[in-house]
């Protein structure tokens, strides 16, 4: 559960930094495009990626700090969404407390099941076939989460 957690994480802020990245080079681009500066894509790119002290220009200089707030802008905006998303899906989706999934098959090795019972959300979470039994050796995590404190 832990390698998922930090596997998730590491994407996660991987494609925001890319996205927030990605969106201040376009928004530095236009702005330097605007000031008539040659090769203003280029120049962009590279000041984003390296900082500004990159750059001597104080055009380039003065317009960094808010293609960079743009950029962080639209990251923290799509990451909020995304949080919202899953807590709709949460709320929404009505889970039963009282069954628990079957033993995983040789096709499906391990299951995450999320079960809401009450004011908790309870995580299950099954691996099997470890020592090449499919349907033995299983090792099984539980963890119950308060929704409400």
């Amino acid at each position: 559960m832990n390698a998922l957690r930090q596997m998730g994480m590491t994407i996660g802020v991987a494609f925001l930094g890319t996205l927030m990245s990605s969106e201040a080079s376009r928004v530095l681009a236009a702005a330097l495009r605007d000031q008539g500066v040659a090769k203003a894509p280029e120049i962009a790119r590279y000041v984003i990626a390296h900082g500004v002290a990159s750059s001597d220009s104080l055009i380039v200089s003065t317009l960094f700090v808010p293609a960079m707030e743009h950029g962080f802008h639209v990251a923290m905006m799509v990451s909020g969404l995304a949080c919202a998303l899953v807590a709709l899906m949460l709320l929404i989706t009505s889970f039963e407390a009282d069954t628990l999934p079957s033993a995983p098959t040789e096709t499906h090795r391990w299951r995450l099941t999320l079960l809401q019972s009450g004011a908790s959300l309870e995580i299950h979470l099954q691996f099997c076939g470890l020592y090449n039994n499919p349907v033995k050796d299983c090792f099984y995590v539980y963890s119950p989460y308060p929704l409400f404190s």
